[in-house]
């Protein structure tokens, strides 16, 4: 009986060495390795999106303020070339018109309604300048707190602007003499 008992003992301890040695041979991932691999790349890609999408905000902004620059730029030169070529100017803060006259007796006339910013020239159409301009304020250059005509007719007038794009604003800010006096 025991012959037979240690035979059966020989046999199982085979098949556990087979067992032993069929596992042992396998290669691959815990499911904690897993885990810890999944939890690092998790954490490198979270900053490096971070990164990323505080880039792009960073260019949107760029974008913004350089927008609202050149248009602030471009609306500047062109209130400034109309006034040094007029001989006068009526403001209307209430109907948001700025008309200057010019050297024939014609009218070019800045409007703003709410943001939008368009000039009518003499004889001429409808041009859109900006739609994005928070405030547009005249003063004359003597610097006093009215504007009326004769005040604008015996130097000029000064401007200030802001454009607003997005959150990004640029303010601007110029003075005109007027050439074409008589």
């Amino acid at each position: 009986m025991d012959a037979s008992v240690g035979h059966i003992l020989t046999a199982g301890n085979r098949r556990g060495e087979r067992m032993k040695s069929f596992t042992s041979n396998q290669s691959g991932f815990t499911l904690i390795e897993l885990l810890v691999v999944i939890s690092v790349l998790a954490v490198v890609l979270g900053s490096i999106s971070t990164f990323f999408l505080s880039s792009l905000n960073m260019h949107q902004a760029d974008e913004n303020r350089m927008s609202a620059q050149d248009q602030a730029l471009a609306v500047m030169n062109k209130l400034e070339s109309i006034a040094m070529a007029s001989k006068g100017v009526t403001y209307n803060a209430l109907a948001g018109t700025i008309t200057f006259t010019n050297r024939d007796d014609g009218s070019d006339v800045f409007t703003l309604t709410g943001t939008h910013l368009t000039f009518v020239p003499s004889g001429g159409t409808t041009e859109t300048l900006s739609d994005s301009v928070s405030t547009l304020t005249l003063t004359p250059i003597p610097g006093t707190s009215t504007l009326t005509i004769a005040d604008t007719l015996n130097r000029g007038v000064a401007f200030q602007l802001t454009v607003t794009v997005g959150n990004q604003s640029s303010t601007m800010s110029d003075e005109a003499v007027f050439r074409n006096k008589n």
